[in-house]
């Protein structure tokens, strides 16, 4: 059995059996449960009032691939898939404190950086943004985060 399905939708109560495979944000593809429960738990790690969010990339979460295009539309699934994983911790991008970007070819910076200040478009966290041109294929980018929990 296969079920697509975001991060945010992704719980314990949903793992029935070793036998089912799920599509994992955490891994950028489709697992076997029994190794997806290893990964779900990681893609949000709460720590107090912060939420560590590891890489993610921008693999649309009902179809598993990524979106047609280029390093925007990337960019912009990537949020989309952060914002999810943010929302089930309890907090949003709105708290994000730090995030570090990985991107496949730095010429793509423009590009990213036109979506990413469309997210973050006021106080923008702190970020570091870094040439990693053996991200898997077909990815353009990865994005990890940490951010704050409210009261």
């Amino acid at each position: 059995m296969t079920v697509d399905a975001p991060a945010a939708k992704l719980k314990a109560a949903d793992f029935t059996s070793d036998q089912e495979t799920r599509w994992c944000p955490g891994c950028g593809d489709y697992a076997i449960l029994a190794q997806m429960q290893k990964v779900l738990p990681a893609l949000g790690i709460p720590r107090e009032n912060l939420v560590f969010v590891s890489g993610s990339a921008g693999r649309h979460p009902d179809t598993g691939q990524y979106p047609e295009g280029g390093i925007k539309e990337q960019t912009k699934q990537t949020l989309e898939n952060i914002k999810a994983v943010l929302e089930e911790a309890g907090t949003s991008l709105d708290n994000v404190l730090k995030v570090t970007a990985f991107l496949k070819d730095l010429d793509d910076r423009p590009g990213f950086n036109e979506v990413y200040s469309s997210y973050f478009p006021a106080d923008q966290p702190a970020r570091t943004a870094l040439g990693a041109g053996a991200l898997g294929e077909g990815m353009l980018v990865e994005i990890e985060a940490i951010a704050c929990i409210p009261d």
